[in-house]
């Protein structure tokens, strides 16, 4: 049913010139189109009142068809989805790119002011016999955003600082009812799901003690980005 994978994530900015400062000036994404939207379609597409306009832009890295959709709405409510949400609540969580050096980008965005849930901080996945390094940060519009090192090889070429969006990560309620769904239904491929070691990601989560943690892969083959 699913032809191509994840197509793109939507992300709702307040500032599109701030949100294209970060995602094409600093991570180097190319604009694929940038514009005004139809007034009427948006308002039926998004149940928006009268009056509501939009801009949208379309980003992507190099070699990739996933991609960054950013939609400004004019006006807006002013306010952010996640906000006083916990890091593991349920929904749409983060989206991940790899970085070519993470302790000199987490020094080069703390000191642009961007703030970070998590440091990079080395784990070892040892059902795949992958070192990672990771940092979770806080993106525009308050959008968590994870960068991940690759240390064991074999290490992915990167051009710039920043490589390939790698997934959008989601927390799930019922995992075998929401892989059912991408699987059964949207014809997506689950590659990979087992409970993790205990402690693995909870710091970096800000995971209670005691919490135990379940991870699922699931792609389109032919895709570079992954649920």
């Amino acid at each position: 049913m699913i032809k191509n994978g994840l197509d793109r994530v939507l992300i709702s900015v307040r500032s599109m010139e701030e949100s294209l400062a970060f995602y094409r000036d600093l991570f180097k994404m190319s604009v694929v189109a940038d514009g005004p939207l139809d007034p009427g379609e948006i308002r039926k597409l998004w149940s928006l009142p009268a009056g509501t306009e939009a801009r949208s832009a379309l980003l992507r890295m190099e070699d990739q068809v996933t991609l960054i959709e950013l939609i400004e709405f004019r006006p807006h409510s002013g306010r952010v989805i996640r906000a006083g949400a916990r890091t593991y609540d349920y929904g749409l969580f983060d989206v991940a790119f790899r970085a070519r050096d993470l302790d000199a980008a987490y020094l080069d965005l703390k000191g642009r002011g961007f703030e970070f849930i998590c440091p990079p901080t080395i784990y070892s996945a040892e059902w795949t016999k992958v070192t990672v390094k990771e940092a979770l940060m806080i993106g525009p519009d308050r959008m968590p955003i994870a960068l991940i090192e690759r240390l064991s090889e074999p290490k992915p070429a990167i051009r710039g600082d920043y490589g390939v969006m790698v997934d959008s990560a989601q927390f799930v309620d019922d995992m075998d009812q929401v892989t059912r769904f991408y699987v059964d239904i949207l014809g997506l491929t689950k590659f990979f799901d087992q409970p993790l070691p205990e402690g693995l990601i909870d710091d970096m989560l800000c995971l209670p003690p005691g919490t135990t943690s379940r991870m699922a892969f699931i792609v389109k083959p032919g895709s570079h980005a992954i649920f």
